[in-house]
């Protein structure tokens, strides 16, 4: 244990927590962002840093850091949100894929179906079950 002038201060891990939370943890605001921007499948990267006022490798960087992509980000964001919509019946594959930026109904469906191995309908299908 550190003693006397080697010793961190108080104000010391404050100022590296303070780092830590805003320097690091750039996924949330990341998140935040593709959420706002949802709708529009043009949102990007470059889009991002722009907005963050940060150099684009900056970013990457930043994100790497965290183990994470911005392509990752944003597909996560997505497939959040295309879960809580199939989850409100009243919301149609169409709708949600247009919702979610999606050009096509198909693509949304492929991604849907590369992230969690079923269709959007073969999810809804098993509501019936819960």
């Amino acid at each position: 244990m550190l003693t006397g002038s080697f010793a961190p201060s108080v104000n010391f891990h404050r100022e590296i927590d303070a780092y830590l939370e805003t320097e690091l943890n750039i996924v949330r605001p990341i998140k935040a962002l593709v959420d706002t921007n949802l709708q529009n499948q043009e949102f990007c990267l470059e889009n991002a840093a722009e907005y963050l006022g940060v150099n684009i490798r900056t970013l990457q960087r930043r994100l790497k850091a965290h183990g994470v992509t911005f392509k990752e980000i944003a597909l996560s964001v997505r497939m959040d949100m295309a879960l809580k919509l199939l989850l409100e019946r009243s919301c149609t594959t169409e709708n949600i894929a247009q919702h979610l930026g999606y050009h096509e109904v198909n693509s949304f469906i492929r991604a849907f179906k590369k992230r969690f191995a079923i269709s959007p309908s073969e999810f809804r299908e098993g509501l019936h079950y819960l």
